[in-house]
């Protein structure tokens, strides 16, 4: 049976018993995360947070954004680098984009329900035991540990090569329209680790595996 820690104040641990992964219950949800993943590159667990710790997390971000939140606007290609060996700047795969938001850092929301969830261990042993990893471990950068992004209409983060092995996104407010999520998974391998033409089809908007996630 779920715990009566105060997470489960914010998180459903009803409908996704993440404290319990070797029940009947927990069993099925991991089983189910890890096809979804295995299939759709991602698992996503659709209301998860309570509505009102939903609430309460856009509330303590709201005003934090404006006092110790940071704007980035420029333009950057996917790899984030000025350059590509053995591409020329003209080369499409190295097409410039817009990326605009603001971003709020770790130290901005510090006691917030943000950090509770982030800081409960069984959501990492969840997370690892979907990835059929040993075990995952907390970042211990005091800024980069947790990000709160805001995007106003017509912004957007752009196409980009994500680094680490996978990320952990909660949707705190859905839009009112657009705000699709595009994503692509397998693009660079060991044998393809910038693979241009695959980046170049991307871009072009011709790439058949691109999937769309409606937020």
């Amino acid at each position: 049976m779920p715990t009566k820690s105060p997470i489960a104040r914010i998180l459903d641990l009803h409908r996704f018993p993440l404290d319990s992964l070797d029940s009947p219950e927990g069993e099925t949800l991991l089983s189910r995360c890890q096809a979804e993943l295995r299939r759709e590159g991602l698992f996503s667990l659709p209301q998860l947070l309570r509505v009102d710790a939903q609430d309460r997390a856009i509330n303590e971000v709201v005003e934090q954004f404006e006092s110790d939140g940071f704007s980035r606007i420029g333009t950057r290609n996917v790899y984030f680098r000025d350059d590509v060996p053995g591409l020329d700047d003209e080369h499409p795969a190295l097409r410039r984009m817009t990326t605009a938001h603001r971003t709020l850092c770790a130290d901005g929301v510090k006691s917030s329900v943000l950090e509770a969830i982030y800081e409960w261990p069984p959501l990492l042993d969840f997370l690892a035991r979907v990835m059929r990893l040993p075990r995952l471990y907390r970042m211990k950068d005091p800024l980069a540990r947790i990000n709160a992004m805001r995007y106003r209409q017509g912004q957007q983060l752009g196409w980009h090569l994500d680094h680490s092995e996978f990320t952990t996104t909660l949707l705190l407010q859905v839009p009112d329209s657009g705000g699709e999520f595009e994503y692509r998974t397998d693009l660079l391998t060991a044998e393809e680790p910038s693979n241009p033409g695959g980046v170049a089809r991307l871009l072009e908007g011709v790439d058949d595996a691109v999937r769309t996630l409606q937020l």
